[in-house]
């Protein structure tokens, strides 16, 4: 059964602003009112935060956003894929990677042919 899509991407940012998007994951984490689990490579997106038990059991995974460190090069991070769960879909997952990353670093840019659905999920 499909209960997520996958996509390739390349979203290149520096080291600093991938670390400010760990960092604030890590302070909006869905067990302090927040809607983020981060870890070092990835960042869970949640429906809703877990500030009690009905909520935890209501709130479902939006998505995830994978990131590579020290892609392309020591002082740089890319985000390279996205998990969009059955019932969401890639806009609001890429609204949250904008949230947290910010622009892109000055030279490096979405590239369309990078981009693609790679398969779909478990």
């Amino acid at each position: 059964m499909l209960t997520s899509e996958r996509y390739i991407i390349t979203r290149v940012y520096t080291q600093a602003q991938g670390l400010r998007a760990l960092q604030t994951a890590q302070e909006e984490d869905v067990e302090r009112g927040g809607i983020y689990d981060a870890r070092s490579a990835s960042i869970t997106i949640w429906s809703d935060p877990w500030t009690s038990w009905a909520q935890q059991a209501a709130s479902v995974t939006v998505g995830t956003i994978y990131v590579a460190w020290h892609t392309p090069d020591p002082g740089h991070c890319t985000v390279y894929e996205l998990e969009v769960d059955l019932g969401w879909t890639r806009d609001t997952v890429e609204r949250h990677v904008t949230r947290l990353f910010g622009q892109e670093a000055a030279g490096y840019g979405p590239s369309p042919t990078m981009d693609s659905r790679k398969r779909g999920g478990q």
